[in-house]
């Protein structure tokens, strides 16, 4: 009978991959919902489009983006069939991506809980194939060499926090080093039922990301090769028709597997190829000719377009760990000596795949002009695998059956070279993505020559507004995109960008924002817009730092003036005896309170320079006086400004007939003096018209705004 003791050692492997993906889960799933990047609406959007066109039997919703990011969009699909069944349809032609919060807070669903669920779905994803790979790498290469690949990539710090994402970089990587295994197991043999495993494994990995296509003709030459080599050596007739006929049913094997997986991940393959084709072709081209949609910061510049092919060698070195580096050299380093039997005899087709696909991937990255550091993520679970044989290669030279020293030694080597790997991943553990090579000096030095951020640290930022009185309804402007923080923050918060211009629309917006944040790549790559360029003279509120590294500002926008050109450019400025300014004013809708009524809310701004309250009285005076609208008088207070030059706002609300708006009335404002009730007498600045006891605000043109 076979006892608990024996079973245990039977079944060991299974026993620690199942912990291995458990700390796979584990290290990703904790901090999940710290941040998204600007690219998860894109996803979340897409795969929300793409499950309410599957449930309405649309195949052609399969497509959504041209990468085609398919595993990522399906992993979104589960998270919506179980959390957001009742999402609308959405048309496939509408530019939708940022606003897919609109419609799941409309359905009473949290738009980062959806995230989160989406986010998890992959991961689980992820997590399945990483437990393929194990099983070949333990076929291909031994448990031991598998056991540590699996560990040094549950403590990648770069793919930590790309799993993270509901994005398709995390994804590939795992999809392809899960390929590239299969096609060099299948290589090691001659049956055409791995060429199918391999196959539907490659499929995968090209339908997180096309580029990875590459993997097919690799598997064909791996096929082919052999078959050449032995027609070409002479070998009897029979020898080499069987030599080409397991060639032939290899390829067809791997070629159809590939074909029908693909189609099964991506069935608008079927329904409008043509369509999908031209789509991917012009996002291809695109990338490769015409660079980042955006300026990128690169070796202490600002590039637009290609910035050049030291980029991914860059890239590889700054986000390497020391233990991977180490590893290699041990790879590299064991391959000859003999005594480490490093790579033996059936193994050398997966490393051929592995060599061959990493040189092709950066290869085909390196051409295009778009490079982004996370493109070149797929080749690091492959570099775990020839750092985990090298490893384990300098553990066998050590061991020795006969001497328990010897063993003990051979196992604290590999203990010794993975733990650095862990406190890797421990030392970036707030975010994952800011683990620099601490060999070339790390964030600090990173930062001069990679760009740096992605959405960490707006977290923190939201936390801090959100700890301020009355943070709970405050108007934020994120020089990040703003879904980079509205997700993470209250549905009563205003989160918009950061643009305003030169105008009475700009004034009123900078009047109307509670809080500015800055960000680190916005800023590096001088993409400044007329708030940043004020705001970024005055002290910060608050500052986030990574690592020492300042990632984002907090500005309170109440305490900072308006810039002078925007000032200057506005047209009907009024001065009150040099105690107040009125700048510009904003009327909006605000409902209907009554039949052929409607309400407006109506915002004065000022420059106050006064130190006591001011009263105000507003006169809204008919234009025409055979429109039948009457006279609307109307009172309130100007307060003091909380810091010299910063904007005061007053606001007055009116009914008044449906269809009306301020641009029908003559707005006459008047300051009165607190002690005698009587008008401050007003100019109408860089004007020749006499002083007068009211301001017409609404007198020039383009003088305010109206909704």
């Amino acid at each position: 009978m076979t006892s608990a003791v024996d079973r245990l050692r039977a079944n060991w492997f299974v026993l620690a991959v199942l912990v291995v993906l458990g700390a796979y889960l584990g290290t990703r799933i904790w901090g999940i919902d710290r941040m998204l990047n600007t690219d998860e609406p894109f996803w979340l959007g897409s795969s929300g489009r793409m499950y309410a066109g599957l449930a309405d039997f649309d195949l052609g919703a399969t497509f959504q983006l041209p990468h085609p990011g398919q595993p990522t969009l399906w992993a979104g699909v589960i998270a919506y069939l179980f959390s957001g069944r009742e999402f609308p349809v959405i048309d496939n032609t509408s530019f939708y991506y940022h606003s897919v919060h609109l419609d799941l807070r409309r359905l009473g669903i949290d738009p980062m809980e959806m995230l989160i669920d989406a986010r998890i779905a992959k991961l689980v994803v992820q997590a399945a194939l990483l437990a393929v790979s194990a099983v070949l790498l333990r076929r291909l290469f031994g448990p031991w060499v598998a056991l540590v690949a699996l560990v040094l990539l549950v403590f990648e710090p770069f793919q930590i926090g790309h799993d993270r994402f509901l994005h398709i970089d995390g994804m590939t990587a795992i999809a392809s080093m899960a390929a590239v295994l299969g096609i060099g197991w299948a290589a090691g043999g001659s049956s055409p039922g791995r060429w199918v495993v391999a196959g539907v494994l490659t499929a995968i990995a090209i339908m997180a990301r096309f580029t990875v296509g590459v993997l097919v003709p690799i598997g064909v030459l791996l096929i082919v090769v052999p078959a050449i080599a032995t027609v070409v050596r002479g070998r009897p007739l029979a020898v080499r028709q069987a030599a080409v006929y397991r060639a032939v049913v290899m390829t067809l094997s791997f070629g159809l597997a590939t074909g029908l997986a693909t189609v099964v991940l991506w069935p608008a393959l079927l329904t409008e190829p043509a369509f999908v084709i031209e789509r991917m072709w012009g996002f291809a081209s695109n990338a490769a000719t015409a660079g980042h949609e955006l300026p990128i910061f690169y070796d202490g510049r600002i590039v637009e377009g290609d910035p050049g092919s030291r980029f991914y060698v860059d890239a590889l070195a700054w986000r390497m760990t020391p233990v991977i580096m180490a590893g290699l050299v041990l790879f590299v380093l064991a391959l000859p000596l003999r005594r480490t039997r490093a790579v033996v005899s059936g193994q050398w087709e997966t490393i051929a795949t592995i060599v061959l696909f990493g040189a092709a991937y950066f290869a085909i990255m390196d051409a295009g002009a778009k490079k982004i550091d996370r493109y070149i993520l797929p080749l690091f679970p492959l570099m775990n695998i020839l750092a985990a044989i090298g490893i384990v290669a300098l553990a066998g030279l050590v061991w020795s059956r006969r001497a328990r020293w010897r063993q003990g030694l051979a196992v604290a080597l590999v203990v010794a070279l993975i733990l650095p790997q862990g406190a890797a991943a421990w030392s970036d553990r707030q975010y994952g993505l800011d683990y620099f090579n601490p060999l070339l000096g790390g964030i600090d030095e990173a930062q001069e020559t990679l760009q740096l951020g992605w959405g960490e640290g707006l977290d923190q930022a939201g936390e801090f507004i959100l700890a301020q009185p009355g943070g709970e309804t405050a108007v934020v402007r994120s020089q990040n995109d703003p879904t980079t923080m509205l997700y993470l923050m209250p549905e009563s918060v205003s989160v918009t960008g950061s643009r305003v211009d030169n105008d009475a629309a700009g004034l009123h917006a900078w009047a109307t924002t509670d809080y500015y944040v800055s960000y680190l790549p916005q800023w590096r790559r001088n993409l400044q817009p007329v708030i940043h360029n004020q705001a970024s003279r005055f002290d910060p509120l608050h500052e986030v730092r990574i690592h020492g590294v300042p990632f984002a500002s907090v500005y309170d926008m109440r305490t900072i003036p308006p810039p002078p050109v925007m000032i200057n450019s506005l047209t009907c400025r009024w001065d009150y005896s040099q105690l107040a300014t009125l700048l510009t004013y904003h009327d909006r809708w605000a409902g209907t309170p009554a039949d052929g009524m409607v309400r407006r809310d109506l915002s004065l701004h000022f420059q106050s320079r006064t130190v006591i309250p001011l009263p105000v009285q507003v006169r809204l005076i008919p234009k025409d006086a055979a429109a039948g609208l009457s006279v609307i008088e109307l009172g309130s207070t100007l307060q003091p400004a909380v810091a010299p030059g910063a904007v005061s706002s007053v606001e007055v609300m009116f009914d008044i007939p449906e269809g009306r708006t301020t641009n029908d009335y003559w707005v006459d404002v008047s300051l009165l003096n607190p002690a005698t009730g009587v008008p401050l007498q007003t100019r109408l600045m860089n004007s020749t018209i006499e002083p007068r006891t009211a301001a017409s605000a609404t007198m020039c043109a383009g003088a305010g705004t109206v909704d």
